[in-house]
């Protein structure tokens, strides 16, 4: 494989399988889409082509894929936003996240301080100390109240900082939230514009739209997952079952709902799902209604047996953005309106076609 496509093939399925075997990774990359439902919990066209004229010339596509940016490639996407505070808020995080700037998006959250992508962005920073972050959790969890992510992040924040009382309050209220956002699809767009003001073509801007994107929740809630299993298996069996089940349901909707449709989401619910498992007997009751922990595991092994047979299958990610700019771009239209599993079905049969 070519050296200049080594960061795409981060999210192929080696990474996929790599999420069970590196826990404690900063930060997992994934497309954005819509999903499917699995098992366990009760776990359902068209054709967005490119609308450029002219197909990408190839040499230019490969060379722009491999590009890294600077943050003076932006500065007149920024510049022409001016009039526009909140549109700019939103670019300089786009640049500040792109560039591995905090105080850009420090900048954009004094902008525009209320809006809850940028809140969501500026409390999974890792660059931030724990009490900024605890600040920017708080106020994501007031200004998105219907987000159960914002809830989660809130309440890990809480349970990090030793505020247990406070953070298992938030835990235990947050399926009344109904959603479940991390701003994937505007968060991709923006990078599109962004990579598009930098001169890339229109192909080349959707792949590294969709490479670069990362899932900044997953340390924050991994390492919840872990501190809530921990607590469990020293309290009593009561209170052990109230502590399992909502580390349970964060798993479940992760995998279910936040960026549907993607691989990765379903191996991440998965992982964290069995997390809450870690440490109890097979024949000890599980969260989940009528199953031990045994069965539980196996069903989580199968579900994850399932995706991981899919992944197989499927092509690569490098193989698919490395091919014909054309369709690398249509397949990312798909990733975005279709998920991640619909648009490799759709790529696979587009090249099944054209080889008979």
């Amino acid at each position: 494989m070519k050296p200049i496509l080594t960061h795409l093939l981060v999210l192929a399925f080696g990474i996929a399988v790599a999420v069970f075997l590196r826990p404690d990774s900063e930060e997992y990359h994934q497309p954005s889409g819509q999903t499917q439902k699995h098992a366990r919990a009760d776990r359902g066209t068209g054709d967005p082509a490119s609308r450029h004229d002219t197909r990408p010339n190839r040499e230019r596509y490969m060379e722009e894929i491999s590009r890294q940016v600077s943050a003076s490639d932006f500065d007149q996407w920024l510049l022409s936003m001016a009039d526009d505070p909140h549109a700019l808020a939103e670019a300089k995080a786009t640049v500040g996240l792109l560039t591995r700037n905090p105080d850009l998006i420090r900048e954009a959250l004094a902008m525009d301080p209320d809006n809850p992508q940028l809140l969501y962005i500026g409390s999974t920073l890792s660059s931030y100390s724990d009490a900024e972050r605890l600040g920017l959790a708080e106020r994501f969890f007031k200004q998105d109240p219907e987000n159960g992510l914002a809830a989660y992040l809130y309440a890990e924040r809480l349970l990090a900082t030793g505020d247990q009382k406070a953070g298992l309050d938030i835990l235990r209220n947050a399926t009344e939230r109904q959603g479940m956002d991390d701003f994937s699809n505007p968060m991709g767009l923006l990078y599109e514009d962004a990579f598009l003001a930098a001169g890339y073509s229109r192909a080349a801007a959707k792949v590294k739209a969709l490479t670069d994107l990362s899932m900044g929740y997953y340390t924050g809630i991994s390492r919840m997952a872990k501190s809530l299993n921990g607590m469990a298996s020293s309290l009593p069996a009561g209170e052990a079952s109230e502590i399992n089940s909502l580390a349970a349901s964060i798993g479940r909707r992760i995998g279910e709902q936040m960026s549907p449709g993607t691989i990765m989401s379903g191996l991440v619910g998965l992982k964290l799902e069995a997390e809450t498992l870690a440490g109890f007997p097979d024949d000890a009751p599980s969260p989940y209604q009528g199953l031990t922990v045994g069965e539980a595991r196996q069903s989580i092994v199968d579900e994850r047996s399932e995706i991981l047979r899919f992944a197989q299958k499927a092509p690569d990610l490098g193989t698919i953005l490395s091919g014909d700019p054309e369709l690398a771009s249509r397949y990312v239209d798909r990733v975005r309106l279709l998920g991640e599993v619909e648009a490799a079905k759709w790529w696979m049969s587009v090249n099944k076609a054209a080889n008979e």
